[in-house]
């Protein structure tokens, strides 16, 4: 009868243990599955916030194609604007100014345009991305403020005036050609836009 017993206490401790492993192999596969489950949410949360960025990205580009025509005229406008404040900042310098020290705008045609885009989002806050003119009154705005700017830059006696002492004189009738070149195109640009606002 003590072998019985004996017998039954092994059995039941051997059912015991065997209970208690398999609640082991239940807890490490919950916290496995609970892991695999954490690092697919990761997962997921990266492929989201991936996706999240190349929208951001592709919503400016598609901007910035809006305001200026294409994504690479937008980088040159902008890369234009850059150059020339680091132009005007240079001018303090008494140096000779030479034709290809002058940042001249990537095309003449457009000008105004582009750099009505750049007031445009100048007023809506700096941010190309979502800057697109919401009517054509906030349009011919922009251009009125982008032709007083373009004439203020551009306009062959306002440039003399203002960086004439500075040019080296073997480029100065090259310089002073090149003003007068964007200059008209300027005063086209706007004469064409307020005859249309005119008619309308």
């Amino acid at each position: 009868m003590s072998e019985l017993r004996e017998y039954q206490w092994y059995q039941s401790a051997w059912s015991q243990g065997e209970a208690r492993l398999e609640a082991a192999k239940v807890r490490t596969q919950t916290e496995e599955q609970r892991g695999w489950a954490e690092d697919l949410e990761r997962e997921a949360n990266v492929r989201y916030e991936q996706a999240e960025t190349a929208a951001e990205r592709l919503l400016e580009a598609m901007a910035k194609a809006d305001l200026y025509g294409s994504e690479e005229a937008a980088e040159s406008w902008a890369a234009h604007e850059k150059a020339w404040e680091g132009f005007e900042a240079s001018m303090e310098v008494a140096e000779p100014l030479r034709y290809e020290d002058v940042p001249w705008p990537p095309a003449t045609s457009g000008l105004l345009s582009a750099m009505a885009a750049a007031e445009i989002a100048r007023v809506k806050g700096e941010s190309v991305a979502g800057s697109r003119a919401s009517d054509s009154r906030e349009a011919f705005v922009a251009h009125k403020r982008a032709f007083r700017k373009a004439n203020l830059r551009w306009h062959p006696d306002k440039f003399m005036h203002r960086f004439g002492k500075a040019l080296d004189g073997r480029d100065a009738a090259r310089i002073e050609a090149r003003t007068q070149e964007i200059s008209q195109a300027i005063n086209e640009a706007w004469s064409t836009i307020s005859d249309d606002r005119d008619r309308t």
